[in-house]
């Protein structure tokens, strides 16, 4: 991957996918309990990993780097969509820089939603917008309220086990969760 131009590594990047980029960022995706389509953000991700292999040097292992660097791709794409549309304040959820390239500027655009529910990225590039803004919304939340609704819609954990492991009583959970489906729904401000 390290050897040539960005663009000789962004052409074997997307032949084939051979990193499994898709996978990874569905994985990320899931780990962070953000909603997001690996289809629409694989070109950003593979133009981002392209240009960083530039400098790479073999330091880290590969695959700490490549993780690193799709959280980059994950943080700069939930914080250059927060506030589109007026569906989300900012400020909450995992931030990160907000340089995007038009690359990706245009994932975001086009990126869609897919979660641990089935949802399908095809939906949103089909002219679903509002599976894009619910998206917006709900990633635009904390973690807490993304993992706790999360895991209730997607891991089918009860609202007991939740409130056990995270050693809070169960109105609290249960606020948390509500906070995220609001959010989600577009019902209410953004979790904080």
């Amino acid at each position: 991957m390290t050897t040539g131009t960005a663009a000789d590594v962004l052409a074997r990047l997307v032949d084939g996918d051979p990193l499994g980029l898709r996978a990874r960022l569905r994985r990320r995706a899931a780990e962070r309990f953000l909603l997001a389509s690996p289809d629409g953000l694989f070109g950003p991700a593979a133009a981002h990993c392209a240009r960083q292999a530039e400098g790479y040097r073999g330091r880290p292992a590969p695959e700490p780097w490549l993780e690193r660097e799709l959280d980059a791709v994950l943080d700069r794409w939930v914080a250059g969509t927060r506030g589109r549309d007026g569906d989300s304040k900012g400020g909450a959820g995992a931030g990160g820089g907000d340089g995007r390239s038009g690359a990706s500027a245009r994932g975001a655009r086009t990126g869609g939603a897919v979660g641990g529910n089935g949802v399908t990225a095809s939906a949103a590039r089909h002219g679903d917008g509002e599976l894009e803004r619910c998206a917006r919304r709900f990633n635009a939340c904390g973690r807490a309220e993304r993992a706790t609704l999360w895991r209730l819609a997607f891991a089918g954990a009860s609202l007991d086990e939740l409130a056990h492991e995270s050693g809070t009583d169960l109105s609290r959970t249960a606020r948390r969760a509500r906070r995220a489906l609001d959010a989600l729904l577009g019902r209410s401000e953004v979790a904080r």
